[in-house]
């Protein structure tokens, strides 16, 4: 972990998870509220939830017994996240997660469509997806 306290911030080598652990347990004089992990681009869904950066963030805050939240906007494309904030700002104008159960974690996909194309349907379970026909293997270690 590397900082000062003339820097912006800080740094970890690590993975998103550690960042999470690092930054609770030893930068933050009080345990926080809420971990929000991401905004980032690309969907977070189906069995890619295992290898993502931004959901094992939001799994540490969980395991940690922090309320947590991973937010993906689901394109690669060059975006506008003003749209996917406002996923975080629940109605009423309270802080997202806040009531929210220790142990909680929400995976949220953001659409990357307008506000006018929203369906207004945001609950959606995990779902499965078959890549076998689209995985290629070529190291000697693979082979059968």
């Amino acid at each position: 972990m590397k900082g000062t306290a003339s820097s912006f911030g800080y740094a970890v080598d690590g993975t998103p998870a550690d960042a999470v652990k690092a930054g609770s347990r030893y930068l933050l004089k009080e345990r926080p509220d809420l971990v929000v992990s991401g905004i980032n681009h690309g969907s977070n869904t189906a069995i890619n939830i295992l290898y993502s950066g931004t959901v094992s963030a939001a799994t540490e805050g969980t395991v940690l017994g922090i309320p947590s939240i991973a937010v993906s906007l689901t394109t690669y494309d060059e975006a506008d996240f003003t749209y996917a904030a406002k996923f975080l700002r629940p109605p009423g104008g309270g802080r997202s997660g806040e009531g929210s159960a220790a142990g909680t974690l929400l995976n949220v996909n953001v659409p990357a469509v307008s506000p006018e194309r929203d369906s207004g349907d945001p609950d959606h379970p995990a779902g499965k997806i078959d890549v076998g026909g689209h995985i290629r293997c070529e190291a000697r270690s693979c082979q059968s």
